[in-house]
Order: C-alpha cells, then sequence, then structure tokens
C-alpha cells in the first residue's frame, strides 16, 4: 500500500524547480553574476528532483509488515514493534521500543490518509 502526497504539495515542488529554472537562466543569458546564476539553476535541479523522487515513490509505503518513510534516508518501522501511536497537532508519532517515526498528516492525500488510519486502527493500540 502506497500513501501518496497531497498534488498540492507535488505542485509546489515542480514550481518552484521551475521558477529557480527560469531565474538562473534569466540571469545567466543577460550576463550577470554568473555563480548567482548557478545557484539557481542547482537550486532547480534540487526541486524537479524532489518533485521526480516525490512523485514515483510515495510517502509512506506499507509492505511485508513494515511501514517504510520515503525520504532522501529512508526509514522504516515494523509494524509489530509498535508500542504506542500518539497523535499530536494533527500528526501521528509511531512509537516502538528503540524508534519513533513522525507522519506529517498535513501532505498526505485525503484518500491515502483514511487508508492508513484503517491499517493502523488493525494494530489494536489505543492512541494517545
Amino acid at each position: 500500500m502506497k500513501v501518496s502526497y497531497k498534488q498540492k504539495h507535488l505542485r509546489n515542488y515542480l514550481l518552484l524547480g521551475i521558477l529557480f529554472l527560469l531565474l538562473g537562466s534569466w540571469r545567466m543569458l543577460h550576463g550577470f553574476d554568473q555563480l548567482l546564476g548557478y545557484l539557481w539553476l542547482s537550486l532547480a535541479l534540487i526541486s524537479l528532483s524532489q518533485y521526480y523522487y516525490s512523485r514515483k515513490k510515495a510517502y509512506l509505503t506499507i509492505k511485508q509488515g513494515y511501514l517504510y518513510k520515503n525520504l532522501l534516508f529512508s526509514r522504516k518501522l515494523l509494524l509489530s514493534d509498535i508500542k504506542c501511536i500518539r497523535k499530536f497537532a494533527g500528526d501521528y508519532i509511531l512509537m516502538t521500543e528503540k524508534a519513533q517515526l513522525t507522519i506529517d498528516t498535513q501532505i498526505i492525500d485525503k484518500d491515502s490518509l483514511e487508508e492508513l488510519e484503517c491499517v493502523l486502527a488493525q494494530l489494536d493500540l489505543e492512541p494517545s
């Protein structure tokens, strides 16, 4: 199961990347400070890469009893090891004996959030 980002969140990465690309190109073509132009172009590359990665990989992936948070350095939790689920300011904090994982619900698609809540409800843990 994949828990997707909101389309608005993905669109923001794309728009930032395009904006940085335009700014960098404009600075390079008009002969302004080349170093600053390269900075804008590198920011464009980072933003567009983040957009592509976020679009291909979901925010969370649940498979084979593990919950993966797909970031640059992916984190994973074994679902059966979760001892406590805490809901704080709309976010979920999943706690095990050794680690905790925070899930930002503001950037999750509405349908995916409902599926995630069903999976968390199946763990039979009391939210605190």
